[in-house]
């Protein structure tokens, strides 16, 4: 199977816009547009991020059933495995559960 890329071509308008506003070399402005992240606040969020901006974990499917089933582990001094991947985010991830 041969890979086919595919080149959005955001409005250029938005571009220009966003690189006046940030200052910033047209393909930052270009990257932004493509990601729907057009106004001020939009761009200072995504470039300066906060942990106020995260969503919140109770959102996430399932949620509710694992913390359940880890407190009923506890409970009975049953075993919980952590797993993680091999990259940097996982690893660090499964040490911080690990502990």
């Amino acid at each position: 199977m041969q890979m086919q890329w595919k080149i959005l071509q955001p409005d250029r308008s938005l571009v220009e816009q966003i690189r006046d506003r940030l200052n910033c070399h047209p393909v930052t402005a270009t990257v932004l547009a493509n990601r729907n992240i057009g106004t001020a606040d939009q761009v200072a969020r995504f470039i300066r991020p906060s942990l106020d901006d995260l969503p919140s974990p109770d959102l996430l499917p399932g949620l509710q059933t694992a913390v359940d089933r880890i407190i009923h582990a506890l409970q009975n001094k049953e075993r919980i495995l952590v797993f993680g991947d091999y990259d940097a985010d996982g690893v660090t991830a499964a040490a911080v559960m690990f502990n």
